[in-house]
């Protein structure tokens, strides 16, 4: 098994708009920042995880988890605030992961998305994966605003056992 994890190169605004969203292609303690108006909601998308090239084509990998880590804090735990993670695949939209902890120091969480489909090679890829992060306002007339240090993938993904690529290496050695 191999776990490789990446930070994004790009992002691009989905609802409205995070401020300076590329600060948060790093772990450096410089943050994209959003505030939301009351029931609403600034989101971006990630991209450009580079996983075309940390993960190869042949042999086929099998992808046996995918995570998506980020660090955020927000200003004020009394306003109903909500940090919603989901990944795209090729423009579509796979299921919303929301965090309610509205935590007030910078605070890791970490989403496991195997489980919102059948993970290959191209979904990671730079064309096809996008990670959108969204700070959600609730009802209260509290403002708030989140701070987000980073966000990255992590995948773990292997090309077989050493005993199936050394029998492949025997059947061409014998052929």
């Amino acid at each position: 098994m191999t776990v490789t994890v990446r930070f994004p190169t790009a992002n691009e605004i989905e609802t409205t708009g995070w401020t300076s969203p590329s600060n948060a292609h790093a772990d450096d303690g410089v943050y994209a920042t959003a505030a939301p108006a009351k029931n609403g909601a600034i989101g971006s998308r990630w991209y450009n995880f580079d996983f075309d090239t940390a993960i190869p084509a042949s042999p086929t990998p099998t992808i046996s988890a995918v995570k998506i880590i980020y660090q955020y804090n927000v200003s004020t735990a009394a306003s109903v605030a909500t940090m919603r993670t989901r990944a795209r695949i090729d423009g579509v939209d796979q299921a919303n992961h929301d965090d309610t902890t509205e935590p007030t120091t910078d605070t890791t969480i970490t989403v496991d998305i195997t489980a919102d489909r059948t993970w290959t090679r191209a979904n990671l890829l730079d064309a096809s994966l996008r990670i959108t992060g969204e700070g959600r306002r609730g009802n209260s007339n509290n403002a708030v605003t989140f701070s987000l240090d980073y966000i990255q993938v992590e995948v773990t993904w292997n090309t077989g056992s050493a005993a199936t690529k050394a029998h492949h290496y025997r059947m061409r050695r014998t052929a």
